[in-house]
């Protein structure tokens, strides 16, 4: 393994390890405050890293020689493979916490769509993005790499990140409207 992938695998876990444990320290001091900030502050992050992906550069990936796609998919794997599994969890998890301690008894449809529309965006995550971006590891480790298929799954990555940005939209736009129609 290059030097290169090595550095980038230590960022990576880095990326994938502080979300989590900030995650954890925070539910086990069970303050309220401190979780929604960390909910926010994680979606966000996730929001961003897929709009940024899903809009932006799916269009500069396209304008882009084959050889500079493939470098920019090697330096976008610590994002794909490690930050956005690890901020997709802290994100979902600190906003059930905090859907369990403020809606725990306010039975509606709308609180369970959140839950659903949750449940999809780890379906995106571990389903697609997560299998993408491992595939993609595994043809730039493995000696002699397929840069049709990395560029493919890269791409396919970017899309899955659009859809995700749009679902995460709508789902924070419901959040809302729970807040402002039915905890007054």
């Amino acid at each position: 393994m290059s030097q290169e992938m090595k550095s980038l695998n230590r960022f990576g876990l880095a990326a994938f390890a502080v979300p989590l444990l900030a995650l954890i320290i925070i539910l086990v001091s069970n303050d309220f405050l401190l979780i929604d900030y960390l909910h926010v502050l994680s979606a966000a992050l996730w929001v961003g890293d897929n709009v940024f992906m899903g809009i932006i550069f799916y269009r500069v990936m396209n304008s882009l020689p084959e050889g500079d796609r493939l470098d920019i998919s090697r330096r976008l794997l610590p994002l794909t493979l490690y930050f956005m599994p690890s901020i997709s969890v802290v994100t979902i998890a600190s906003g059930a916490d905090l859907m369990s301690k403020v809606y725990a008894f306010i039975p509606s449809y709308l609180v369970y769509t959140v839950y659903a529309l949750a449940a999809l965006l780890l379906l995106f995550v571990f389903g697609f993005f997560v299998p993408n971006s491992i595939i993609i590891y595994r043809n730039f480790t493995g000696g002699s790499h397929n840069s049709g298929d990395v560029i493919r799954r890269s791409m396919s990555n970017f899309r899955i990140a659009l859809v995700q940005a749009v679902v995460q939209i709508a789902m924070a736009g419901l959040m809302a409207y729970i807040v402002i129609v039915l905890l007054p």
